[in-house]
């Protein structure tokens, strides 16, 4: 991902029903300050899939040094390049940069995310690289005052 495909991102992670997480708290969707920062940090996994030239799909990850997880915020690929292995490569490529994540012998070792109950093809595909689905969660959050 550069900096020049993120007003795109911006703008496919708005229109991505997934997304919404059913509270007001917070804008559904990254900021264009926050994904700069994010292009930026050495922690995060920016891609963004393209065919023929055109942008595809992308996804946001984070490696979280402390507890040494992986957590992937967000996959979406376009409608009409959906079923066409997008997602896959996207996944297993943040996957591969996950495992160089973490010190010297003490690798990234746990990758999580969160999936709507209603998003199957997601769910499915996760399955299909190897990830467990648990149980089902609340979506809380809340803004801290500045």
């Amino acid at each position: 991902m550069q900096e020049s495909d993120l007003s795109w991102v911006v703008q496919v992670g708005i229109n991505t029903p997934e997304f919404k997480t059913g509270t007001e708290a917070t804008a559904q969707f990254f900021g264009l300050e926050t994904l700069k920062n994010w292009l930026k940090d050495n922690n995060g996994i920016t891609l963004v899939a393209e065919v023929g030239g055109r942008r595809a799909g992308f996804l946001l990850a984070y490696y979280m040094a402390g507890p040494n997880d992986g957590y992937i915020n967000c996959i979406a690929v376009e409608q009409e390049f959906r079923r066409k292995g997008i997602g896959k490569i996207l996944l297993e490529k943040a996957i591969s940069e996950f495992e160089q994540k973490g010190p010297k012998g003490h690798k990234c070792d746990h990758i999580f995310s969160v999936v709507s109950e209603t998003n199957e093809s997601m769910l499915n595909l996760k399955r299909k690289l190897g990830f467990e689905v648990g149980s089902k969660f609340h979506y809380v959050d809340m803004m801290l005052q500045k």
